[in-house]
């Protein structure tokens, strides 16, 4: 018994450190452009199907993907970096003369993250008793899913996972990004 705890525990492990990999990577996904000649009305479906970035929108940097502390298994000891990914308004942005609210998806993943994140925690997020709620976790795993095969990130990774020596070959790792810190810019009003 104490042998499959140990078995799920270290697959959840592994299973979120790949997702918070794999969530990187996503910031590599093609983003459409956004037509700023058009004046959307941001009524109904009239609206654009990316956050607007001004020009020059988002750019390629490079970035070395490696093991990070600052994230750990438990989620309420890693709190304030988690909290430091979101922005100024929990990933929502107001657009258009109406201010409708949108949420942008990279922090929808992000947060989708951190409940996996919390799920590891037996108060969940606000130290109420009990869990996150299942079926939150649930949506997540199918949101991160669903994000994963549309971004279909190709690079190829050394190493292997049935012979254990992924940990070892796979950080760190040069990927050309897309600059999120303009997200973070549009999303803050900076």
């Amino acid at each position: 018994m104490v042998n499959n705890k140990v078995a799920l525990l270290i697959g959840i492990l592994a299973t979120t450190a790949n997702l918070f990999v794999i969530y990187t990577c996503l910031s590599k996904a093609f983003l459409p452009a956004v037509d700023f000649t058009r004046a959307y009305s941001y009524m109904g479906h009239d609206f654009p199907d990316s956050l607007p970035i001004p020009s020059p929108g988002l750019l390629d940097v490079e970035v070395y993907l490696e093991e990070s502390p600052r994230y750990s298994v438990k989620g309420l000891a890693s709190d304030d970096e988690w909290l430091s990914l979101t922005s100024r308004l929990g990933g929502y942005i107001r657009l258009g003369p109406p201010k409708r609210l949108f949420m942008v998806t990279m922090f929808h993943e992000l947060h989708c993250l951190r409940v996996i994140n919390l799920a590891f925690e037996p108060t969940g997020w606000d130290n109420t008793p009990g869990p996150i709620d299942e079926s939150h976790i649930k949506h997540c795993f199918d949101y991160l899913r669903q994000a994963v095969l549309c971004s279909a990130d190709l690079n190829v990774e050394e190493g292997s996972y049935i012979q254990g020596e992924f940990w070892e070959k796979s950080f760190p790792q040069q990927r050309m990004c897309k600059d999120w810190t303009s997200v973070y810019r549009v999303m803050n009003g900076d």
